[in-house]
């Protein structure tokens, strides 16, 4: 755990030092970006490249992954 926290500060602080910490607003924002670039593009390449590879493990990771990501992303329609 001790380890663990220590991480953390070291990559907030790699953050600050990028100007990747922004406010709360912006923080949101963009984390739901994220989440809908990788439902919307990410996920859905990773499933048809997969798919040409006759990777059917891969291809059901991926759309579970996929799922989850389009719940996430919804999230931010919640009250």
């Amino acid at each position: 755990r001790a380890a663990a926290e220590a991480e953390t500060v070291h990559a907030l602080n790699h953050l600050r030092v990028l100007k990747e910490v922004k406010t709360t607003v912006e923080n949101l924002e963009a984390a739901i970006s994220g989440e809908t670039f990788e439902f919307t593009t990410m996920y859905p390449e990773y499933v048809k490249t997969a798919e040409q590879e006759k990777r059917s493990d891969a291809v059901s990771s991926f759309n579970d992954a996929n799922e989850v990501e389009q719940i996430h992303a919804a999230l931010q329609e919640s009250p």
